[in-house]
């Protein structure tokens, strides 16, 4: 499977960063791909929390499911989702540093697992790149969301 890992030092408290990535109606706001959360069971979330999201990768839009699958405040925390167009999971770590917070966010994902050899090919010549600029971007989006209130 893909992985993509990006580390970004945010200059606010673990709880802080913590309170934005978990209050999920705010994904838009700086999640990249993300268009809109249409649906979220739980507020707060917690273990087994599921929401859809409205997403637009390249030219696709579609709406992907996830769970929260393991959460620990404010440091650890893991959204899976299983499809047969797409399977991921993203992990964030939160670890204090100085005055502020090192954030590791990790996205392990794989295109069409049902048909492995044309997702594999897809993800090689084009899916890879778009997620690592959508996710370096998203990551860069959390971080001046905190640190100024904007993106």
């Amino acid at each position: 499977m893909p992985v993509f890992r990006t580390t970004e030092y945010i200059n606010a408290s673990p709880q802080t960063v913590w309170d934005v990535i978990c209050d999920l109606r705010r994904g838009p706001e700086y999640v990249d791909v993300m268009l809109e959360l249409v649906y979220v069971s739980d507020d707060p979330v917690k273990v087994g929390t599921v929401y859809r999201e409205l997403s637009q990768i390249g030219p696709s839009k579609s709406e992907t499911e996830w769970t929260i699958t393991e959460l620990d405040p404010p440091k650890h925390l893991v959204h899976v989702t299983r499809s047969s167009e797409f399977s991921a999971t993203l992990t964030g770590d939160l670890e204090p540093q100085g005055q502020g917070t090192k954030l590791t966010y990790m996205v392990e994902y794989q295109l069409l697992p049902a048909l492995r050899p044309l997702g594999w090919l897809l993800e090689n010549l084009f899916v890879r790149r778009m997620m690592d600029k959508d996710f370096t971007q998203t990551v860069a989006n959390l971080k001046k969301l905190i640190e100024t209130g904007t993106v």
